[in-house]
C-alpha cells in the first residue's frame, strides 16, 4: 500500500488529504476490505500485494491519508473506491509558507567526492544551523549535519526519486522534502512498515506544497523494492535507515543499487553499529565500481571492531557510497531484475555500448508466466563482438502462448562477459 498525500504519479491516481470524518472512512474501510478480500484471485502486481499484506499489518483502514493504486482493480470495485477517495480534502488547514536555508553548497558533481566540498563549503554551515533551529529536529534519530548533507545533495542532483528506507516520524523525510520543493521537483519515496501513525500525524501538520513531494508505503522493504522495480523507479539518492541487523542492510544496500542512477549516492545511516558498516564493507567488496565517499571502509581497524567514531563524514554516523557512472558487466552474470512484459514475445535485448568492445556476451533470460500453476522457462544465447560499440541488438526470442497472455510476465535478463575488460554499457540493458 503506498499513500500519497496531496501529489500524482505516473499510473497513479490523484491524492488529497482526509481528516477523521465517520462516513467518510466507513466507506473507505469498506471498499479496502473488500479489495483484500479479492486479492488472491486477482493479478499478482507489486501494488496488490503491498496492499493485502499492509493493511493487514498495519490496521490502516481507520486513519490518515491513503490513495491506492487503482489500475489492476476490476472496474466497479476501482470506481467505487476513486469515488470514496474523491471527497473531503476540501477542510485542509491553512499552513506558513515553506522556510528553506537562505543558502547551501552547490558543487561539481562530476569529481569523484563531491561529499567533501560539500563538507568543506563555507555555505555548508548555515545550512546545518537551519536543520538545527527546524523543531522536526526533535523528532529526528539523525543529526542536522546528516539533514543538511541529504538536503544539499538533493539541491545538487535535482533526482526525480529519492528513496528513503525507515521513516521513523518523518523528521528526515521533511528536510529531503524541503530540498524537493526548492527544485520545483522530485519525489521521496519513504518506506517504514511500523508506525504509519505516527507518520500520519506528522505529514497532515506539513505544508500541502511538501506533502507534494512524499509517498509513504506502510510496508517493508522487500515489498517496496520489488515495487518500485516493476514501477521503474530509478533514484538520484538512497537513504538507508532501516533494520540495522546485518543481512537487512545488506540487502537494502544491494536493492538500492539496481535502482540507483549512474553517478548516485547511498547513504548509509548507523555505520558505527556492526551490521550497517561491515554491509557497505561487503557491498563495496563485491562490487569494485563502486566507491566511497569518504575513508570510512577502507580505513578500518580490526583492532578497533566496534568503533563507534570510525564515519570520517564529521558529526555524523553515516558512511557514503556513489555508484559507477556507466553499466558495467563482467564475467560473473549481473542481473537488474525482473521486468513485467506486456507484449506477446520477446525478440531480444537493446544495449548501448559505451566503449568499443572485443569479447564473448552470455546472455540468458528467465521467462516466468504466473498463471496455474505458474511456468518458468530459460532462454539463451552467445555472441561475439570485435570492437562493437553504440547501438547494439542482440536476438533473444521467446514467443508466449495465446493462453498466457492474460498472466502477469516477467521477464529476469542475466549477462555474462569474457574480454580483456569488462563490458561497459551506458544504459541499462532493454528487453525487445
Amino acid at each position: 500500500m503506498m499513500l500519497c498525500p496531496d501529489m500524482v504519479r505516473p499510473n497513479m491516481a490523484r491524492t488529497k488529504e482526509f481528516r477523521a470524518g465517520g462516513s467518510f472512512f466507513d466507506n473507505f474501510g469498506g471498499v479496502l476490505k473488500e479489495l483484500v478480500a479479492r486479492l488472491g484471485s486477482a493479478a499478482a502486481t507489486g501494488q496488490m500485494r503491498i496492499l493485502g499484506r499492509s493493511a493487514a499489518r498495519t490496521g490502516l483502514i481507520a486513519r490518515g491519508m491513503a490513495i491506492i493504486a487503482l489500475g489492476s482493480l476490476s472496474n466497479s470495485l476501482g470506481s467505487r473506491l476513486k469515488t470514496v477517495l474523491g471527497r473531503g480534502g476540501s477542510r485542509a488547514r491553512p499552513h506558513p509558507a515553506v522556510s528553506l536555508p537562505e543558502a547551501f553548497p552547490a558543487v561539481d558533481l562530476a569529481v569523484a567526492d563531491p561529499i567533501a566540498d560539500i563538507l568543506d563549503a563555507p555555505a555548508f554551515q548555515p545550512c546545518t544551523e537551519f536543520f538545527a533551529a527546524n523543531e522536526a529536529i526533535e523528532r529526528a534519530l539523525v543529526s542536522p549535519v546528516t539533514q543538511a548533507l541529504l538536503f544539499t545533495l538533493v539541491r545538487n542532483i535535482r533526482p526525480e526519486h529519492v528513496i528513503e528506507i525507515g521513516t521513523y516520524k518523518a523528521s528526515t523525510t521533511e528536510a529531503i522534502c524541503r530540498a524537493l520543493y526548492a527544485n520545483n521537483r522530485g519525489i521521496v519515496h519513504t518506506v517504514d512498515p511500523y508506525g504509519a501513525g505516527m507518520v500520519f500525524d506528522n505529514l497532515r501538520k506539513w505544508p500541502a506544497v511538501l506533502r507534494h513531494h512524499v509517498c509513504f508505503y506502510p510496508t517493508d522493504s522487500m515489498d517496496f523494492y520489488d515495487l518500485a522495480r516493476h514501477e521503474g523507479i530509478r533514484a538520484g539518492l538512497v537513504f538507508v535507515d532501516g533494520n540495522h541487523d546485518y543481512e537487512f542492510a545488506l540487502f537494502d544496500i544491494e536493492s538500492a543499487a539496481r535502482l540507483i542512477r549512474p553517478g548516485g549516492f547511498i547513504i548509509i545511516d548507523n555505520v558505527s553499529q556492526a551490521g550497517p558498516y561491515f554491509a557497505a564493507r561487503d557491498f563495496l567488496r563485491n562490487h569494485p565500481r563502486w566507491h566511497e565517499c569518504g575513508h570510512c571502509i577502507d580505513n578500518y581497524r580490526p583492532e578497533f571492531p566496534f568503533d563507534p567514531h570510525r564515519t570520517t563524514i564529521i558529526n555524523t554516523d553515516a558512511c557514503a557510497l556513489r555508484s559507477p557512472t556507466n553499466y558495467f558487466v563482467g564475467d560473473r552474470p549481473t542481473t537488474r531484475g525482473q521486468q513485467i512484459v506486456t507484449a506477446g514475445k520477446i525478440d531480444g535485448i537493446s544495449l548501448a555500448v559505451a566503449e568499443p568492445a572485443t569479447g564473448t556476451l552470455y546472455l540468458q533470460c528467465v521467462v516466468r508466466v504466473f498463471g496455474t500453476p505458474p511456468t518458468e522457462a530459460t532462454i539463451e544465447n552467445t555472441v561475439t563482438m570485435s570492437g562493437t560499440h553504440g547501438a547494439t541488438r542482440v536476438p533473444l526470442q521467446w514467443k508466449f502462448d495465446p493462453k498466457d497472455v492474460q498472466f502477469a510476465r516477467t521477464a529476469e535478463l542475466w549477462l555474462g562477459w569474457q574480454g580483456d575488460q569488462e563490458l561497459e554499457l551506458a544504459e541499462e540493458p532493454n528487453l525487445f
